[in-house]
């Protein structure tokens, strides 16, 4: 019964983290992609999904973020 609760706990560690850093990679694509014109060329790429891409993605990234706050 103990080692079950552990490992109950362990794996709710582990999805924690993998909230975290999936978190962050998403906050890191939405910045990219609302400063990715400055510094690259897309070709005949829309600003505007740019933009609106950019934002749901940082949204989206602090969502896992708090996701991974609650389950810890």
């Amino acid at each position: 019964m103990q080692n079950e609760e552990s490992q109950n706990k362990q794996a709710s560690s582990v999805r924690s983290i993998y909230n975290y850093i999936m978190g962050l990679l998403w906050t890191g694509v939405g910045i990219f992609f609302l400063v990715a014109e400055d510094f690259l060329s897309f070709g005949s790429s829309n600003k505007v999904v740019n933009i609106l891409f950019g934002t749901i993605a940082i949204l989206y990234g602090f969502f896992r973020i708090y996701r991974g706050y609650k389950k810890k």
